[in-house]
């Protein structure tokens, strides 16, 4: 009697442990998830990150458990072939090099995979899906805050003898950094520049953005520089994408149309939720008219 209980509590025991260590698995791989609606409307390169990570956990916790995931839907075969088909074209194109390269793009397709195998529950998918509209909120509230506050310096008056016109910039060009750092007032600019003989400016000029490079030579002060500036705010909206406007611009529309859907999907049109969903609708839409002009 004795050893039956004993074999049946280390079956229990071992039956147990694969149960246990999926759920470790499951709970790392949430973690990502989460990181990556974090990250998706701020930076592509944490986004991929934290894709990457979560699905090579997926594929160790198959080898782990040695089972394969079931068939999930009928997009099943038509993704995989997409990704198969594409892998074949980069391997036999003419520059295999940079068709491999641009396939990290083209990865983020099998995340359909992954959140299909890993958000079960309509709560878990729609606590997603908030989080990342909430995190997109962080910078349109940064754009509003830019354009307020401006960026860079605009040239109002610029003497001839200027160091700056000497490098080739004239009035109404923008400088927007020294030496790969933003800048956003003379003072910066002489700060950036002290104990070096040339700086690189990184310069705004009417639709296009060039580089120059300044001799510091014996200016001193910053009225040596023969120039007067103001704060610019007439540059189209980024966030935190630096300069790629276009870049900020699509991620924008893609999480507008979401936070759209769900302000559709609310029965109550009276409730607080509704209302806090028009506002971010709105937010959203202006802060991607202001990628678009000026």
């Amino acid at each position: 009697m004795g050893a039956v209980d004993e074999r049946s509590l280390v079956r229990r025991l071992v039956d147990r442990v694969p149960a246990q260590s999926a759920s470790r698995w499951d709970a790392a791989i949430h973690g990502f998830l989460v990181l990556f609606c974090l990250f998706a409307p701020h930076s592509i390169a944490l986004t991929q990150g934290a894709f990457y990570a979560a699905f090579a956990l997926w594929l160790m916790k198959i080898m782990w458990r040695r089972q394969w995931p079931r068939r999930s839907s009928r997009l099943d075969v038509p993704i995989g072939l997409f990704v198969g088909l594409t892998v074949l074209s980069s391997v036999f194109s003419y520059e295999p090099a940079v068709s491999l390269e641009k396939l990290g793009s083209v990865s983020l397709v099998l995340i359909f995979f992954l959140v299909v195998h890993h958000v079960r529950s309509l709560g878990w998918a729609k606590l997603l899906v908030l989080m990342m509209v909430a995190s997109c909120l962080i910078n349109v509230g940064y754009v509003f805050w830019e354009k307020a506050r401006g960026r860079g310096l605009q040239i109002v008056q610029l003497s001839p003898t200027s160091p700056l016109a000497e490098a080739g910039l004239r009035p109404g060009d923008v400088i927007l950094e020294v030496d790969g750092q933003v800048v956003n007032s003379l003072a910066e600019l002489r700060q950036r520049s002290a104990g070096k003989r040339h700086v690189n400016l990184f310069v705004y000029r009417p639709e296009i953005y060039f580089r120059r490079t300044l001799s510091v030579g014996s200016w001193k002060t910053t009225s040596d520089l023969g120039v007067r500036v103001r704060r610019w705010h007439r540059f189209r909206a980024a966030g935190f994408y630096g300069w790629n406007y276009f870049t900020y611009a699509e991620v924008l529309q893609l999480l507008a149309a979401v936070a759209f859907g769900l302000l559709l999907e609310v029965q109550r049109k009276r409730s607080w939720l509704f209302v806090l969903l028009v506002i971010v609708v709105m937010a959203m839409g202006e802060a991607i008219i202001l990628t678009v002009t000026r």
